[in-house]
């Protein structure tokens, strides 16, 4: 049997649909939690991984997922830590049992400060790349033996700030830019062994992450107004648009979809830079 041939696969109660979602807890990992859950647990049973920094949040989420009705038996696994810790990491390959089905990493932060690069300190500049590239980077490694024995699927959660610079957030799109080609390799690496890496790109999403950099809801909603106006499409991507391209990556029967990357932003960085927080 070589390489790129599928497995006959069986998800049973011992041998289920294993996926593991990095920053769970945030407003796209929580929509990508519900969504994927909710389309493979109507024909497999399901395991799920959630990682987050947050415990109380994890708790939260896991209360709310299992709380609902489904047709196939579902756990919920949580493994609380910070993913540029080695030990996290580990602990998130002894979890997955030898085998994972799906992996989405969600995780990631925004820059303290709005320098330019030239003064933005080499501290601050290793802390992003250490949470926004390289835990991926490690994290895809540790677990590619168990990727590689379900012939699973990859997707990577970016920002459309990987081909669009924006003033005062350089080390943001820096890191986004290193993430986006370490989706492109690692899909022409690990295609061979019927693994696929595929990325999502979203634009400005109405989440969490984007409303804490105002003071009141009043001015955020003027924000959201703004995009709606300026993109082509005259909407707002919602967690849930990213959510849904994420389940269709996922999918196994899409095996030929490899190095994909799917744009979702309404068009809106086609009109060139945006400088709109």
């Amino acid at each position: 049997m070589s390489k790129t041939e599928n497995k006959k696969s069986k998800w049973t109660e011992e041998n289920p649909f294993t996926l593991l979602v990095t920053g769970s807890t945030g407003s796209i990992g929580q929509s990508v939690s519900n969504k994927l859950i909710k389309k493979y647990s109507k024909n497999h049973p399901v395991r799920l991984l959630l990682n987050g920094r947050n415990s109380t949040k994890l708790e939260q989420l896991k209360k709310e997922l299992e709380q609902r009705n489904y047709k196939q038996s579902v756990s919920i696994l949580l493994v609380c830590g910070d993913l540029t810790q080695k030990e996290t990491t580990r602990s998130l390959r002894d979890q997955c049992g030898g085998k994972l089905n799906g992996l989405v990493l969600c995780h990631g932060i925004c820059s303290e400060s709005e320098n330019t690069l030239q003064f933005t300190k080499q501290k601050e500049l290793e802390r992003i790349f250490q949470v926004n590239f390289f835990s991926n980077a490690r994290i895809v490694r540790k677990l590619s033996t168990a990727l590689k024995e379900s012939h699973g699927s990859v997707v990577i959660v970016s920002s459309t700030s990987e081909y669009q610079t924006e003033f005062g957030s350089g080390s943001y799109c820096c890191s986004k830019a290193a993430l986006a080609m370490l989706a492109k390799t690692l899909a022409v690496e690990l295609g061979p062994y019927g693994v696929r890496v595929n990325s999502v790109v979203p634009g400005i999403v109405d989440s969490e992450m984007h409303h804490k950099f105002f003071q009141n809801m009043e001015s955020y909603q003027e924000f959201l107004d703004k995009c709606k106006e300026m993109t082509p499409t005259q909407c707002v991507v919602t967690p849930n648009d990213v959510a849904r391209a994420v389940v269709f990556l996922i999918n196994p029967k899409n095996k030929a979809i490899n190095s994909a990357q799917i744009v979702i932003d309404g068009a809106l960085s086609q009109k060139g830079a945006i400088e709109l927080l």
